[in-house]
C-alpha cells in the first residue's frame, strides 16, 4: 500500500512529508510513501482545456498507475491525500479508478466533476467521471494523483457489489473555494457515497494543523477498518445505521435545508472531526 501526498499545482508532493504526521500515519498503516510532481501550463489545467494532469484526459492516471506499478508492484493501493490543484487530480482519479483507492481526502478546489452514482461492479470495472462546469472563481493552488489495487484475485466472477472508496472532503471556511468543495460534497451524498465533510473555522485556502491533523486520523481510521476485513456501506444511507463506522448529523444552513448525513470511521474520528469543525448537530 503507497501513501500518496498531491500538493498544490505543479509542486513537489516528496516535501510535505516534512509536515508533522504524515511519516507517522506511513508506519502506523504500513504504507509506502510516494509524492506526485507532475507539472503542466497553467492554460491547460482551465476546465475548458483539461488537458493538463488534473484531468484524465491528459493520461496523467494511466501514467500514474504504469509509474507506481513498477516501482510497487501492480497490486498495490493507494491512500490519497490531495490539496488545492491535488484535490482536483485526486478527486477525479477516484471517480476513474475507484477500486485502486482504499481512502481519500481532497481539501480544498475551485472547481469539480460531477461524481458518480453507484452501481454493481465486478471488480475490474472503472467509473467514469463526468465533466462538470467551472466555479467562477479559479484557483491558483497545484495538483496531484493516486493510484491502487485492482480487485483481489478470485472476485472477478463473484456476486457484483458496489464498492466505492470512503473520503474526507475538506475546506477553509474563508475560502473562495468552500461553495464549489460543499456542493461537491452534498453531491456525493446525494448518490450515497460515503463521505464527509469537514469546515475549517477561521482558515482560507491553506492546510492547517488541524485539519491536516483530521485528514491524517480519517485515513488511519478507514486503514484499521480494512485491517478488520470491513469497508464503508455503498450506498450509503442516513436512514440506517452502518455496518461500520457512524454517521453524523449536522447541519449546513448556507448550502442545503434540513439536516445532512455523513459516513466516519470510528468514533474516536468522529470526536475529533466535532472538535475541529465545531460543526452544528441537531439536538434531537
Amino acid at each position: 500500500m503507497v501513501l500518496l501526498l498531491c500538493p498544490g499545482q505543479n509542486g513537489d508532493g516528496r516535501a510535505w512529508f516534512d509536515q508533522p504526521g504524515w511519516h507517522e500515519l506511513a508506519r502506523a498503516g504500513r504504507l509506502k510513501e510516494e509524492g506526485l510532481n507532475y507539472r503542466s501550463p497553467d492554460e491547460l489545467l482551465s476546465a475548458d482545456s483539461r488537458q493538463g494532469y488534473y484531468y484524465p484526459e491528459s493520461g496523467s492516471h494511466e501514467r500514474l498507475v504504469r509509474e507506481l506499478g513498477q516501482r510497487h508492484g501492480k497490486d498495490f493501493r493507494l491512500a490519497m491525500f490531495g490539496y488545492s490543484g491535488g484535490a482536483h487530480f485526486t478527486h477525479r482519479f477516484v471517480h476513474s479508478h475507484p477500486e485502486r483507492v482504499l481512502v481519500w481526502c481532497a481539501y480544498s478546489a475551485g472547481w469539480w466533476d460531477d461524481p458518480p452514482a453507484p452501481k454493481l461492479k465486478s471488480g475490474n470495472e472503472k467509473g467514469k467521471s463526468v465533466a462538470r462546469g467551472p466555479a467562477p472563481e479559479v484557483p491558483s493552488g497545484r495538483a496531484a494523483s493516486a493510484i491502487g489495487a485492482p480487485a483481489a484475485p478470485g472476485t472477478e466472477n463473484r456476486t457484483p457489489t458496489v464498492t466505492y472508496p470512503p473520503g474526507l472532503i475538506l475546506c477553509g471556511a474563508k475560502d473562495p473555494r468552500r461553495p464549489a468543495s460543499a456542493d461537491y460534497f452534498l453531491a456525493c451524498r446525494r448518490n450515497g457515497l460515503p463521505v464527509c465533510w469537514a469546515e475549517i473555522p477561521d482558515s482560507g485556502h491553506e492546510v492547517t494543523p488541524a485539519g491536516r491533523a483530521l485528514a491524517q486520523r480519517f485515513m488511519l481510521g478507514v486503514l484499521r477498518l480494512r485491517e478488520k476485513g470491513l469497508s464503508a456501506p455503498v450506498p450509503c444511507s442516513g436512514d440506517n445505521p452502518p455496518e461500520c463506522g457512524v454517521l453524523v448529523r449536522f447541519v449546513m444552513p448556507e448550502d442545503a435545508p434540513g439536516q445532512v448525513t455523513a459516513w466516519l470511521p470510528d468514533e474516536e474520528t468522529a470526536a475529533l472531526w466535532r472538535k475541529t469543525t465545531r460543526a452544528k448537530e441537531p439536538k434531537n
